[in-house]
């Protein structure tokens, strides 16, 4: 938790140093399915005496669809798999319906979804999507879909306050580290949920190194078990060198942004990175009661 005695502040690459070079996550690590079950029970010494096997292939980069229209044309079949995304955006923007849009296509495939909320409500988020035609009851009801609270200490403190109310979610609740937390994204991810994360609760209640650790954590089960996953941050609420040292660690970044324009606000969607990316886009688009659009030469003609 974040320690109110005043100590020196750590620099942002401080961090990610400190980080990089210590981190041994103390939950289960899952295992590479490479690595045959009598190679794994060997003992370190006497795996580290045989002889270094040769590398194999690199399999090629898998490309998952969205399904939003416009995008996967553009991104020339869609985001890599086993990716974790920082999807972050300015009020209104839909930088969250960007994300529901994909997880609701995604069980329409026969899919499953962990969404992780620390500040919204479910039945708000579940609100918000049935504006435009997403309903989750079936999906919830046969647990193609999953809603867990963070709690914080804080959270937690406001929630035993307010009116008691029927939930459709889970609650994990953190107290001085976010263990539990990297247990259940464990859980979920190897039983091939697709887990969408709120960063803002937790970045305003740990340490950077504790929420970097995490990233972590999540990107290396990320990395074993495949699947599309999301954190999520609005924009202008962090130190700018808080949301640089996120960036550097995940997979992919796309920020969304609203502008007045002439006649009525726009809204555009930044690119910054995906590992299929060559280069950063900029991609205006449009939302009406189907979702978010992105228009293409192709789609116009």
């Amino acid at each position: 938790m974040k320690n109110s005695a005043d100590s020196p502040p750590m620099r942002t690459m401080d961090v990610l140093e400190e980080t990089f070079k210590r981190y041994e996550p103390k939950e289960e690590i899952p295992t590479f399915p490479n690595i045959g079950e009598e190679a794994q029970r060997l003992p370190s010494v006497e795996r580290a005496a045989e002889k270094p096997q040769p590398i194999s292939m690199i399999p090629p980069l898998k490309l998952v669809n969205t399904g939003i229209p416009g995008l996967d044309n553009i991104l020339d079949g869609g985001i890599a798999d086993r990716s974790l995304i920082l999807v972050s955006g300015e009020t209104g923007s839909h930088y969250i319906t960007f994300i529901e849009q994909i997880l609701f296509n995604h069980m329409m495939e026969n899919g499953k979804a962990a969404y992780y909320n620390a500040e919204t409500l479910s039945i708000d988020t579940r609100q918000e999507m049935e504006r435009f035609g997403w309903n989750l009851q079936d999906f919830l009801t046969r647990g193609m879909w999953t809603f867990t609270n963070i709690r914080t200490q804080y959270l937690q403190q406001l929630a035993n306050l307010a009116p008691k109310m029927l939930s459709d979610s889970q609650s994990i609740q953190l107290s001085s580290s976010l263990n539990t937390l990297k247990n259940d994204l464990l859980t979920k991810i190897k039983n091939n949920y697709w887990t969408t994360l709120e960063l803002n609760q937790l970045l305003l209640n740990f340490e950077l190194k504790e929420v970097i650790d995490l990233l972590l954590y999540w990107r290396a089960t990320i990395r074993i078990y495949g699947g599309l996953h999301f954190a999520i941050l609005p924009i202008g609420v962090h130190p700018e060198n808080q949301l640089n040292a996120l960036q550097s660690i995940v997979d992919g970044v796309i920020e969304f942004r609203l502008r007045e324009g002439p006649h009525e606000f726009e809204t555009t969607m930044t690119i910054r990175k995906t590992k299929s990316l060559l280069k950063p886009l900029i991609l205006p688009f449009t939302v009406n009661e189907t979702g978010i659009i992105i228009e293409t030469a192709a789609r116009i003609a």
